[in-house]
């Protein structure tokens, strides 16, 4: 038993028998040596053997045994090399009980008693505190004495025990010094989080890895696969930082959104930290001052969030403005339009033209307004609408939802933006329109009175064909992004109208597809119930969209005479019901509508003053073109005039001989 060999080998160390204690050190194994070496400590600590005579019997032990100091240092720094106890923090533990030399098993026995608990006992046993001083003194003195004997090396008892036995013996001058150095270099080798420098990375890793995502394969499965693989293989050999790494394919795919292969290329990375990203970038523009939002980083989000990549609850935090902001700010665009508006007409003899000419000039000259410039004519947008998108992502990422045709983003996103007339910015508005188009196609063939004509049939092939139509993306006009063709039926009154409530007045600079729509409406209204449900879809997009966008209009003819062919189905009180919801509400409410509601009463009253018996034909025919459109706006100021002048009421007579149906 191990006790046994334990109180044997502190007997042999105090008494006298050399030549049985060298014998029975030649025929021990290491782990009855080492039993050997912490009977040796401890009798040491107990005071029952000086440091001297210790370290005598360790001579002696050396010599019999052919052990010399020199051999000693060598074999055990080559122990040490070999289990990696060069390193401070790990060599108390590395070296173990398991090295063959006197050297290390005396230094491991020392150590061993230290954290055990029989010294924790002796030394906390004595109610004197210079009793525990002088025990760690005696195990100390013989640590001090085994070095300056040469037969430990102080390298060797440095790196295994502790540093405050290492001060008590004299080997360093303050153990907690190199205490705090060891936990620290501990923790940093062990717990500290390794940062990825941007000056250590070698650039050759990015450089590869832009070329592999701009010129990989993503026709077939095979290319993508071979992607994904060399991409892990970059950043594993380079060391590259993987989020950064995911933000370099996202950027690539921003210049690349024709290209459906990079959606896969996604799946390498983790994907849940895909909204984050994306929002830190909408974040950097949203900082900077000159950066601008481009609008492909609006379309990218859109696709990632219709492959599901990303979620809008996700995003949303990340864009600005807030959602007050919003409104405040459109109420102010509101009310500066308003106040435009009413002076229309009005002339100022207090204006001064040079002030105005010179403003102008300035704000021409500004590096800001410049690049806004040069920005909107490669949009094809206002210079006014490339400010509004510059500061709001929230509107950018409904029109980029509304380019990749997904709905279920859009149709929230209007909803949330409904009090501030989304569709009333012309891009969204625009993508807003061509998407219900696209909708309405299929319905419209149905009825329309070309379609068994050839050029009708030719007209529906060309809608029928599976051929990609491709919307331009301004920031990037080599890249093209495939249009979904809309090849289910969708429902007219349950998808289609509901849709295209959101238009408001926005489908006045588009008389197509308000021809088409206002074509549809007719023919639901005359298979239609009355007090159906039907029915009062087609009402409402009558009040919300039609009249609206036909009363922003400028003078068409042609449009006033599809408007009347629908109106004209109704009975009196629902038709006035619509005019004066239009006369009361819409014209107060819809800023498109009040500007033309000014320039539309400023046009009447330079023709009614110029017109009389004599020019009644010719100003005649302008009075009927302001009135084909803004037919309440002309009446309600041409009567207020007859009322007070009763000497225009013949030309004016004679004037509405040029109305269509619909004003009168």
């Amino acid at each position: 038993p191990r006790s046994a060999m334990s109180n044997q080998g502190a007997a042999l160390w105090l008494g006298d028998a050399h030549a049985e204690l060298v014998d029975t050190w030649r025929d021990a194994d290491d782990s009855a040596k080492a039993s050997m070496c912490l009977e040796l400590v401890r009798a040491v600590s107990r005071a029952q053997l000086t440091a001297s005579d210790a370290v005598a019997a360790v001579q002696r032990v050396a010599e019999e045994t052919e052990e010399s100091a020199e051999s000693v240092g060598t074999r055990s720094g080559d122990h040490a090399g070999e289990n990696g106890t060069t390193s401070v923090g790990s060599s108390k533990v590395d070296g173990g009980l398991h090295g063959s030399t006197i050297a290390g098993l005396l230094l491991d026995a020392v150590w061993v008693f230290t954290c055990s608990t029989d010294w924790q006992e002796e030394a906390q046993a004595p109610a004197d505190t210079a009793e525990r001083e002088d025990a760690v003194g005696l195990v100390a003195a013989l640590v001090r004495e085994l070095v300056a004997s040469g037969k430990v090396p102080k390298k060797l008892a440095l790196e295994r025990l502790e540093w405050d036995l290492c001060e008590a013996a004299g080997l360093v001058r303050d153990g907690q010094y190199y205490h705090r150095r060891t936990v620290r270099a501990n923790t940093t080798r062990l717990y500290t989080q390794p940062k990825y420098n941007l000056l250590r990375e070698q650039s050759e890793g990015y450089a590869k890895l832009v070329a592999e995502l701009t010129t990989f394969d993503s026709s077939t499965d095979s290319g993508i696969e071979n992607a994904l693989e060399h991409v892990r293989s970059l950043i594993g050999h380079f060391e590259l930082c993987p989020n950064r790494c995911f933000d370099l394919v996202l950027e690539v795919f921003e210049r690349r959104l024709c290209d459906a292969g990079f959606v896969q290329v996604l799946r390498a990375f983790d994907v849940p930290k895909l909204t984050d990203i994306l929002g830190f970038k909408f974040q950097a523009h949203a900082r900077g001052n000159t950066l601008v939002t481009p609008q492909s980083l609006y379309v990218l989000a859109a696709l990632l969030l219709k492959h599901e990549y990303a979620t809008l609850e996700g995003l949303y935090p990340h864009l600005s403005p807030a959602d007050d902001a919003m409104e405040a700010e459109y109420a102010a665009v509101l009310k500066g339009k308003l106040a435009a508006a009413r002076k229309i007409g009005v002339v100022s003899l207090a204006a001064k033209p040079s002030d105005s000419v010179a403003a102008d000039t300035a704000r021409a000259k500004s590096p800001a307004a410049a690049a806004l410039t040069e920005e909107a004519k490669r949009s094809g947008l206002t210079a006014e609408e490339i400010a509004r998108m510059r500061s709001n992502q929230k509107i950018g990422l409904l029109w980029g939802a509304l380019q990749v045709h997904h709905w279920p983003t859009a149709r929230v996103l209007l909803q949330r933006f409904r009090a501030v007339a989304p569709a009333s910015v012309s891009h969204v508005g625009l993508a807003l329109s061509k998407h219900i188009a696209a909708r309405l196609e299929s319905h419209y063939r149905a009825i329309s009175p070309m379609s068994s004509t050839p050029l009708g049939h030719a007209a529906a092939d060309a809608a029928n064909s599976t051929r990609p139509v491709f919307v331009r993306v301004f920031d990037n006009p080599e890249g093209m992004l495939p249009d979904e063709h809309v090849s289910e039926q969708s429902d007219l009154l349950r998808d289609v109208f509901p849709l295209a409530e959101f238009l408001e007045s926005s489908l006045f600079d588009k008389p197509v597809i308000l021809a088409k729509l206002i074509r549809l409406v007719r023919h639901e209204l005359e298979k239609s119930k009355p007090e159906s449900a039907a029915r009062e879809a087609c009402l409402r997009v009558l009040r919300r969209v039609v009249l609206p966008s036909f009363a922003a209009m400028d003078g068409n003819c042609g449009m006033a005479l599809e408007v009347w062919s629908t109106l004209r189905s109704l009975n009196f009180g629902t038709r006035y019901g619509l005019y004066r919801h239009l006369r009361h509400v819409l014209y107060e409410r819809d800023h498109t509508l009040f500007v033309r509601r000014y320039s539309a009463l400023d046009a009447t009253k330079k023709v009614m003053r110029r017109l009389s018996t004599e020019n009644w034909r010719q100003h005649g025919r302008k009075l009927a073109k302001i009135a084909h459109c803004s037919a309440i706006i002309v009446f309600d100021y041409v009567i207020g005039q007859l009322q007070t002048y009763d000497n225009m009421i013949q030309p004016v007579v004679d004037s509405l001989r040029y109305l269509t149906g619909r004003p009168l």
